[in-house]
């Protein structure tokens, strides 16, 4: 009994320095990111409507009873770890809490680093608003960069954590409180509200069309069990865990319904659906004078790339500390179970899922040299070149090159329309073969002009924008 009462007093403990409202600022950090400026135009191209609200809706209810099951397990067992505390407890009566406590640190280890390497190359695409030029390796070096950057902003004790988390919130806050009140001003409810007949008709298809956008959905409210990795640094976690969950998949429910019913009520649904950048082309169009327009759209470009930073903040917080807690269990390796002398907090497991993280950005650096080396070679470069209609500059000239799945109307829209389209460079002329659907078969290969390359690449874009997809393969070709 006195070795078991030393080993629990001798064990390291975290500060219990978060309140609610710091731990639900952590919470709507990670369920907000950069999701529903990404997936929004996904959602409507898969609906064929405005009715995303359906799924909206029923992804909230999903979300809720799902946060509901966290809250009661966050309350039972508040520390640190969240689902490896709470599997290791459920299956130790059975003999088998070390074995499922070993698999979930083993997923985590494998899965955390490219989770948040994925929101950072996110960031580092969407940058390409501002550095159209970017090559793949400095699109890597950016990405790692970001990933290294938030996991320094953590490299403090939990209260600084907690101030920060608030703060970024509240810039969040004005970002999607700047969309809504934007579109106020411009909204039509007559657009907004314009189903189609077939959404008022509740059959099979309807449900198909609601149970896979509601995935997309599921994806954006993603992040509210969060707070339950931080359960024991929280005060009166007993209370506060449920209340964050359950007030963070609330408010980011309210926040997502009104801003997309906001945006298609400015925007046509069947032109918002084919945007890659849908809350800066939406706020562009929100200003009569087009340079206004443009600065503002520069300015929500900044803040979303703010909001995709604060998104990966909060989400390597709370995976920094399953190591800790496993090891501090003894089923990882002890190293990670240490705490900082003086701010108290894991900093070798933090600075460890940051070093990985960075890795995983720069894992294909070999082929990003290689693409940097022959921008030509870079789908978006000859995407942006396609659309100001410079077909010589898409095309290029001198050494052959080849570009595989190039967008035709937006960066990375070539998965939605499976697209294969190469292009082989000559000095006269241009062969192309055309594009090939996956459905149907090869068309043969032409051979145009470079003059003629934009008009026949125009026809391919309206052609592809009539051919009906289910929702369920729709999604899984872009996801």
């Amino acid at each position: 009994m006195v070795t078991a009462n030393r080993t629990l007093t001798e064990s390291p403990h975290l500060d219990r320095g978060l309140g609610l409202l710091q731990a639900t600022s952590a919470n709507i950090l990670v369920m907000i990111g950069i999701g529903p400026f990404l997936t929004i135009p996904f959602m409507l191209q898969s609906m064929g409507g405005p009715h995303i609200l359906y799924a909206w809706l029923a992804g909230a209810v999903l979300a809720l009873c799902d946060g509901l099951v966290y809250a009661q397990l966050g309350a039972a067992l508040p520390g640190s770890g969240g689902p490896y505390m709470y599997l290791r407890e459920a299956y130790r009566p059975f003999g088998l809490g070390p074995l499922m406590g070993f698999l979930v640190i083993f997923q985590v280890m494998l899965v955390a680093p490219l989770s948040i390497a994925s929101g950072a190359v996110g960031f580092a695409d969407y940058l390409r608003f501002y550095w159209t030029t970017m090559g793949a390796a400095t699109h890597n070096a950016v990405a790692a960069a970001v990933s290294i950057g938030m996991t320094a902003l953590l490299y403090r004790n939990i209260r600084d954590v907690g101030r920060l988390s608030v703060i970024m919130l509240a810039v969040v806050a004005a970002t999607v409180g700047w969309v809504i009140a934007a579109g106020l001003f411009h909204f039509s409810a007559a657009q907004a509200f314009r189903f189609p007949p077939s959404a008022f008709v509740l059959d099979r298809a309807l449900a198909a069309r609601v149970g896979a956008v509601a995935l997309l959905a599921m994806y954006n409210y993603g992040g509210y069990n969060n707070v339950c990795y931080l359960a024991e640094e929280i005060r009166d976690p007993r209370r506060n865990v449920p209340r964050a969950i359950v007030l963070s998949i609330l408010i980011v429910v309210a926040l997502y319904v009104v801003m997309s019913t906001v945006i298609v009520g400015v925007i046509p649904w069947t032109e918002a659906q084919q945007s890659r950048a849908i809350a800066s082309v939406f706020i562009e169009r929100t200003f009569a004078n087009p340079a206004a327009g443009r600065a503002a759209a520069m300015a929500m470009t900044a803040l979303i790339l703010f909001v995709t930073a604060s998104s990966l903040y909060a989400v390597i917080l709370g995976y920094s500390r399953i190591p800790f807690a496993a090891a501090r269990e003894g089923q990882f390796f002890r190293v990670f179970a240490r705490l900082h002398p003086t701010k108290h907090f894991p900093h070798v497991s933090l600075a460890t899922l940051g070093a990985i993280t960075a890795l995983a950005n720069l894992r294909d650096k070999q082929k990003s040299d290689r693409e940097l080396a022959d921008p030509r070679a870079d789908p978006l470069a000859v995407h942006l070149a396609v659309r100001r209609g410079d077909s010589a500059a898409a095309l290029s000239h001198g050494h052959p090159a080849t570009v595989r799945d190039v967008a035709l109307s937006d960066p990375g829209d070539h998965r939605a329309r499976a697209v294969d389209l190469r292009v082989r460079v000559g000095a006269d002329r241009r062969d192309r073969v055309c594009p090939r659907i996956r459905r149907g078969g090869r068309r043969g290969v032409r051979s145009v002009s470079a003059a003629a390359f934009a008009t026949k690449t125009r026809r391919h874009e309206e052609d592809m924008k009539s051919e009906v997809r289910s929702p369920t393969r729709h999604i899984a070709q872009n996801f």
